[in-house]
C-alpha cells in the first residue's frame, strides 16, 4: 500500500485530489494539510511514501517545504501540484518525482501514479539481466536484447509506429477507440477510420511478434479501447530516470557512474518523430537531463577537468541547440582558459540559433556577460 499525504491551501483542491486518487486501490490518502507547518508535522509522523504538495502555500512555499520533508524523510517522493508552470527547474532541482499542472486530468495523474509505482518497486538499475529486453525511446525507437546493439523495429506503416508509441506512452491504461481515431484518422468517417484502425492493430501485433517483444496489446472496454502491457520489457527512459534519481550526489568517486547515466541519454524522448502528444514527457525528461548535466559539468570544473566539461557541454548543445544556459557555461569555460576564438564562435552560434532560427533575442544575462568580457579584454 502506498501512503500519500496531500498538502494544499485550498480545501476544494484537496477534495478533488483525494477523489482522483480514490481510483487507485494501492494508494491510501493517510492525511491532508492546508498549510506547510501541518504538512511537515504530519509527514514526520506518518512517514508517507509520497507527498502531493501545492507550490503556492501560505507562510512557507511548497519548494522550501519539500526540501525540509526530504531532509527529514529522505525516502519520501514529492509530486508538486500548481496552477503555474514557472517552477519546473526548481522542482526537479529538489529531485521531485513529478510536476502536475492544475486542473489535473485523470490521464496525466495516471502517468504520475505509474511512475510512483515503478519508483517504489525497484532500486537503481544494475544492467541488463540474461534474456532481458530493453525498448529504446530516447532518440530513435529500437529494441535490444542482453545489452547487445539496438535493432530498429520494422513497421509496415508510419501509422502503425505512431499508434504503438502512443499506446506505449499511455501504457497500462485504457486508450479509447474514439481517442485513437481522432488522433490518427480525424478526417475519415467512423467506419472507414475503424477499418484502418483494425488493420493497424494487426500490423503492430505482427511487428511485436517478429521482434519477439513480450508486449501484449489487448482489447478493453468491450472492444471500445485498447491497453498495452509492457511490464516485462524495460524502457530505457525509465531505467535512465531511475538511475539518476537513485544515484548519490556527484563526487570524484562516483563521477564515472554519473557519466554513464549522462551517456545513457542518447536523444530526447521519441525525438525521431516529432509527435505533439509526446512533448510534455519530452520536456519533463529534458529538464531532468539538463539539471543532471549541469551538476556533472560543475563537478568536472571544480576539479579542473576542463576537457571533460567541454565535451559534456558540447553534447548538451548538440541535443539542445537552443539551450542558452549551456552556451553561457561553455563560453565562460572557453574564456577561463583564454580561448577567445572559441568564445566568439560559441557566441555567434548561439546568436544564430536563437535570433535567426527562432527570432528570439538573447537574454540580458548573456549580453551583459558578453559585453563585460569584451570590455575587460579590450583594456
Amino acid at each position: 500500500m502506498i501512503r500519500a499525504l496531500l498538502a494544499d491551501d485550498e480545501q476544494l483542491a484537496l477534495f478533488q485530489m483525494e477523489n482522483l486518487l480514490a481510483a487507485y486501490p494501492d494508494i491510501k490518502v493517510a492525511g491532508t494539510a492546508m498549510d506547510s507547518a501541518l504538512a511537515l508535522e504530519l509527514a514526520s509522523v506518518m512517514q508517507p511514501d509520497v507527498v502531493f504538495l501545492d507550490i503556492h502555500m501560505p507562510e512557507m512555499n511548497g519548494l522550501h517545504t519539500a526540501e525540509l520533508i526530504q531532509q527529514a524523510i529522505p525516502g519520501t517522493d514529492i509530486v508538486f501540484v500548481t496552477a503555474h508552470g514557472d517552477y519546473a527547474l526548481e522542482a526537479f532541482d529538489i529531485n521531485a518525482l513529478d510536476y502536475l499542472l492544475k486542473p489535473i486530468s485523470k490521464a496525466r495523474l495516471a502517468k504520475t501514479v505509474h511512475r510512483l509505482q515503478e519508483r517504489l518497486s525497484r532500486n537503481a538499475p544494475e544492467g541488463p539481466a540474461p534474456g532481458s529486453m530493453l525498448l529504446h525511446v530516447l532518440g530513435s525507437v529500437a529494441y535490444s536484447r542482453d545489452g547487445l546493439a539496438p535493432q530498429p523495429l520494422k513497421w509496415r506503416t508510419t501509422k502503425a509506429q505512431e499508434l504503438f508509441l502512443y499506446l506505449l506512452h499511455h501504457r497500462n491504461r485504457i486508450v479509447g477507440k474514439d481517442e485513437i481515431l481522432q488522433l490518427l484518422w480525424p478526417d475519415f468517417d467512423h467506419k472507414k477510420g475503424s477499418t484502418h484502425l483494425y488493420t493497424t492493430i494487426y500490423q503492430i501485433k505482427q511487428c511485436l511478434k517478429q521482434a519477439s517483444l513480450d508486449i501484449r496489446l489487448q482489447n478493453a472496454s468491450s472492444g471500445e479501447g485498447y491497453t498495452l502491457d509492457a511490464d516485462k520489457v524495460k524502457l530505457d527512459a525509465a531505467e535512465w530516470e531511475a538511475g539518476v534519481r537513485c544515484a548519490e550526489e556527484i563526487h570524484a568517486d562516483n563521477r564515472s557512474l554519473h557519466q554513464k547515466l549522462f551517456d545513457m541519454y542518447r536523444g530526447e524522448y521519441l525525438s525521431a518523430s516529432d509527435y505533439l502528444w509526446a512533448e510534455g514527457e519530452r520536456e519533463r525528461l529534458r529538464v531532468i537531463w539538463l539539471h543532471h548535466a549541469s551538476k556533472l559539468a560543475d563537478s568536472y570544473l571544480q576539479d579542473g577537468l576542463l576537457p571533460e566539461a567541454v565535451t559534456l557541454l558540447k553534447r548538451v548543445l548538440e541535443l539542445n541547440p537552443y539551450y542558452e544556459e549551456g552556451y553561457l557555461s561553455l563560453m565562460k569555460l572557453y574564456d577561463r582558459v583564454g580561448d577567445r576564438a572559441a568564445t566568439e564562435a560559441c557566441f555567434a552560434e548561439l546568436k544564430r540559433n536563437l535570433e535567426d532560427d527562432l527570432g528570439v533575442r538573447l537574454s540580458p544575462k548573456v549580453l551583459q556577460w558578453y559585453d563585460t568580457r569584451r570590455e575587460k579584454n579590450s583594456v
